[in-house]
């Protein structure tokens, strides 16, 4: 069976739900190699 109502409705959820993980993941992707950069650099100005 086809449901217009419902098809589009978990469309546009899905959707909403990959743009928001897509962005979550990227945060955290900048996030983490911010964080990598600062441990690289600091070990190098320790040593």
């Amino acid at each position: 069976m086809f449901y217009p109502l419902q098809d589009s409705d978990f469309l546009s959820f899905q959707n909403t739900f990959d743009l928001f993980s897509h962005t979550l993941s990227t945060f955290s992707t900048s996030a983490r190699l911010s964080q990598n950069t600062d441990v690289f650099y600091g070990n190098h100005s320790r040593k």
